[in-house]
């Protein structure tokens, strides 16, 4: 009943810290009861008004309502505010994550790396934190065939993450890296070289895996190695063991796929329908 007739009187209160005091609390009530769609103008309110008591809170709290609605542009706009005008590092940090987060859904390039190198440059940043910058200028950058860089983003969260997703992930992309240098080389030896980058890479990640996904990622990109030097029973082999042991089905299909595209190229083309036999006699 409390909540309900502080929603309802709000209009009593157009201006003043009245206004914003029930707002707030208007914001917070329907938050706890888990009605977000109506909280999310409430606490808008505040955020954006003169700032005060409630403002980080307001801030906050909208922001991630927005986000979980998926409506990022208004909750960029919030997440910025807190990023710029909080208190606490921590609150800063949080404003800055949730940009980052929401460039990345947007698809805004130049703002995601720019709040990553940012985030990047703070003090006392936590790991978790770090590593979500790092990796979201590594994807950015390998997404735009920027390899060089993704290179070096990739080798900087390996070299710093405790996280065993993390760490897959950006192994696994350098070596993908280097096998896709090596299938643009038209040097052989550069080729060669590449090749054996990549495989070391790998065979560094079996031998301290952290991640069952990007292991197998590895080894169906192991395959592909193997084939580019010519060896497709290897191939073979070693995509079939996917294809048997790997339980997500997304890698499965891929190994298949891979798997049926080498089968296919091994196979002699049948001669058209139409044409006719050749019959070839023997005149001695």
């Amino acid at each position: 009943i409390y909540t309900l007739s502080l929603h309802d009187a709000l209009p009593i209160f157009p201006n003043g810290l009245s206004s914003l005091q029930a707002h707030y609390y208007a914001a917070d009530a329907l938050f706890r009861l888990g009605r977000n769609e109506q909280a999310l103008p409430h606490f808008e309110f505040v955020a954006y008004a003169p700032k005060s008591q409630y403002s980080e809170s307001a801030q906050y709290n909208g922001a991630n309502i927005a986000y979980n609605q998926g409506d990022y542009r208004r909750a960029c706009g919030l997440y910025r505010m807190l990023a710029t005008a909080a208190e606490s590092d921590d609150a800063r940090r949080q404003g800055m994550q949730g940009q980052l987060r929401c460039y990345i859904r947007q698809e805004q390039h130049d703002s995601l790396r720019l709040t990553a190198h940012s985030i990047l440059q703070l003090q006392k940043i936590p790991a978790d934190l770090a590593d979500e910058a790092r990796a979201a200028l590594a994807r950015d950058c390998y997404a735009f065939g920027e390899t060089d860089s993704a290179d070096l983003y990739f080798r900087e969260l390996a070299a710093n993450t405790s996280n065993g997703e993390y760490k897959g992930e950006a192994v696994y992309h350098r070596a993908a890296i280097e096998y896709d240098r090596a299938m643009h080389q038209s040097d052989a030896v550069a080729r060669k070289k590449a090749l054996q980058r990549s495989e070391q890479i790998i065979e560094n990640l079996v031998e301290s895996p952290t991640s069952d996904y990007y292991l197998a990622k590895a080894f169906i990109l192991w395959a592909d190695i193997y084939y580019a030097r010519g060896n497709n029973l290897q191939a073979k082999q070693t995509l079939q063991s996917i294809i048997e042991n790997y339980d997500g089905d997304d890698l499965k299909e891929q190994a298949r796929q891979r798997l049926d595209a080498i089968i296919t190229a091994e196979t002699p083309a049948a001669p058209a329908e139409d044409e006719a036999p050749v019959i070839e006699i023997d005149n001695e």
